[in-house]
């Protein structure tokens, strides 16, 4: 056989394996097979994955047996970062909705601000917590008291916050400052007292509160803020922040007995304020704690007033006061602050 038969023979066997028709079955089982397969998602496709308008080049055998390796390396790789991102996620909103840090409650009857001035009068002003204002008392008018709301409350602490006075026990003696007195205003759970003037109006001896010299720019911050709280009826807060927007009379459950110059002798008193007196005011451990009933009060006034000691026109609540006869005593009594009354009862 010639060299051109062999080449006849082999063109002819390879035209015959060409015009050779597939099985049908097979062309509809690899359909099928191709039908029940779900594509991966495209993320997951390695570099080098084969999508519509890939090139592949003569390399691309090698290169996708290479490529087929990786692949489920780059999907572990993938799913670990995802891990990763929601496991910081989680951990940071279970930061988030962490409760804040408890803090104690504040008391209806804690003081949130408390002023006590003195210059041609004494001057007081107390707020608590339940947003009651308790102010005077001044040329004879009564305590007086108004509401505010919480909001008006926050915004009247938060006006003598901002002049930063309060970041520590102040104390303004001099010239600078106009009278005495103390403001104490509540940070956090501790009041901060700034005190002023030649006589400050509280004790800065000792107690335990190491006081800051004031400058003089923070003296003329305590003279403006102390005509600033003196007046609460110019505080000029909006109506909304007022819970109880009328001013009236404050009705004191006990009046406080104290006295100046020197101890009261009552022997000097006629009968029967003598007696009536001494039974009233009896001594008590703490000189700072002499409280006595509205009833007490005015079985003393009207003893007095028997008495020609006492005006016959006096309120008792709104408290009045006497110079004992024979004795440089002056005792005054007036009506106890709910802080007063707190304080005495349960010390």
């Amino acid at each position: 056989m010639s060299g051109n038969d062999i080449d006849r023979m082999l063109a002819d066997w390879f035209e015959a394996d060409a015009l050779a028709q597939a099985p049908a079955d097979g062309v509809e089982g690899a359909l099928a097979g191709a039908r029940r397969r779900t594509p991966r998602p495209a993320w997951l496709a390695g570099p080098g994955s084969h999508w519509v308008g890939d090139s592949v080049g003569p390399a691309s055998g090698a290169a996708t047996l290479g490529r087929t390796s990786v692949r489920p390396l780059v999907a572990l790789l993938l799913l670990l970062l995802v891990l990763a991102l929601v496991s910081g996620a989680v951990l940071v909103g279970a930061r988030l909705v962490q409760p804040a840090p408890p803090t104690v409650p504040l008391v209806a009857g804690q003081l949130v601000l408390h002023l006590e001035s003195w210059q041609e009068e004494r001057n007081e002003v107390a707020v608590y917590a339940d947003g009651r204002v308790i102010w005077g008392p001044d040329a004879g008018i009564p305590y007086l008291e108004q509401r505010l709301t919480h909001e008006g409350l926050e915004r009247l602490r938060s006006r003598a916050l901002s002049t930063g006075l309060f970041e520590r026990d102040l104390l303004a003696i001099g010239t600078d400052v106009v009278g005495s007195g103390y403001i104490k205003v509540l940070r956090g759970n501790r009041p901060v007292i700034v005190a002023w003037g030649s006589t400050p109006g509280v004790d800065v001896s000792g107690g335990g509160v190491r006081y800051v010299r004031a400058s003089s720019a923070q003296a003329a911050e305590v003279t403006a803020l102390e005509a600033y709280v003196r007046d609460p009826a110019k505080w000029g807060l909006p109506d909304n922040m007022y819970g109880q927007p009328e001013i009236e009379p404050f009705v004191p459950s006990h009046l406080w007995v104290g006295f100046d110059r020197s101890v009261p002798i009552l022997s000097n008193l006629p009968s029967p304020a003598r007696e009536i007196l001494t039974r009233a005011l009896r001594p008590s451990n703490r000189p700072d704690c002499e409280l006595i009933s509205i009833a007490e009060a005015q079985e003393i006034a009207q003893a007095l007033a028997g008495a020609g000691i006492l005006e016959p026109d006096y309120e008792v609540r709104r408290g009045f006061a006497f110079d004992e006869p024979g004795s440089h005593s002056f005792v005054h009594i007036h009506p106890a602050l709910p802080h007063d009354v707190a304080a005495c009862t349960e010390g």
